[in-house]
């Protein structure tokens, strides 16, 4: 029997929903860890954009893990940093705090996939993850906001 995975074109990984449904890990998929919860850091537990009924609701709080994932990305030097990141870093953060409309999140969602995929590298592994965990919840909230 074909995975279905694989007839969407994926690279075979779980989305941070199925993981959550099977009960698997979402490490590393910008779910924060038991641990960081009490310490206050990293993106909120309810990352995924699965959850909750309200559709913009979701967006928001998933746009506020990939700003956070791009803050991180931010403490660099300023001279390694890629401008297209901080442009990303800039549409997130205006998603995450309005309220527009349905089109213009998918808009400006496609604005900040497209940039993510066109940053280079920072030369730092850590800024790197987060730019690549960034770029994978972009990815999942693109799927999740149909035209």
């Amino acid at each position: 029997m074909r995975d279905r995975r694989d007839s969407r074109g994926g690279d075979g990984d779980r989305s941070i929903r199925n993981a959550k449904r099977n009960k698997r890990s979402v490490e590393g998929r910008g779910v924060r860890r038991a641990q960081d919860a009490d310490a206050g850091v990293g993106p909120s537990a309810n990352a995924g954009p699965a959850d909750g009924s309200d559709g913009d609701d979701r967006t928001e709080r998933a746009m506020r893990d990939v700003r956070w994932h791009l803050d991180m990305v931010e403490e660099q030097e300023p001279e390694k940093q890629d401008h297209r990141i901080r442009e990303a870093r800039s549409i997130s953060r205006d998603l995450s705090t309005g309220t527009p409309s349905k089109a213009t999140v998918r808009n400006r969602t496609q604005q900040v996939d497209d940039l993510l995929q066109r940053a280079d590298s920072t030369g730092d592994p850590e800024a790197d993850s987060h730019v690549d965990t960034a770029r994978q919840m972009v990815r999942d909230l693109l799927w999740w906001i149909k035209p």
